[in-house]
């Protein structure tokens, strides 16, 4: 999406679902906040603030990715050194980058608005407040 006609399918269906989180989380936490669920539209932010998160994220995976095909050890990485690649593995490159990227993003993100001890404490708040 980033890289106008980049045509690899990879980065065509992983990147799609964000187009969409974007305005979800941004509409679904300013209307949390409205109806005052604090806890909720915390949630709702730390995922929405990682949708921007995500290309930040390819950038630094692709970093590592040309550290790892550049040293000694790229003749053991499955797409060699990188003075050694054609279109298609340039291409295969950013692919694998977006691959890792996403569930790397999104996964901390996840854990810190719905698993971390933080969000397990305001949840609880949350039910208790419900409950009286």
């Amino acid at each position: 999406m980033l890289v106008s006609g980049f045509t690899h399918q990879t980065a065509k269906y992983v990147e799609s679902p964000i187009l969409f989180m974007i305005p979800y989380y941004g509409i679904r936490g300013y209307l949390q906040i409205q109806n005052k669920q604090v806890v909720e539209h915390r949630a709702s932010m730390i995922m929405f603030a990682s949708c921007f998160y995500y290309f930040g994220t390819t950038r630094l995976v692709l970093m590592a990715m040309n550290a790892v095909h550049s040293g000694p050890w790229a003749k053991y990485t499955g797409l060699g050194d990188w003075r050694e690649w054609s279109t298609e593995d340039v291409h295969d490159c950013f692919g694998i980058a977006i691959a890792i990227a996403f569930p790397i993003t999104f996964g901390i993100a996840a854990y810190n608005a719905y698993l971390s001890p933080q969000a397990m404490v305001n949840i609880d708040k949350m039910a208790r407040a419900k409950a009286d």
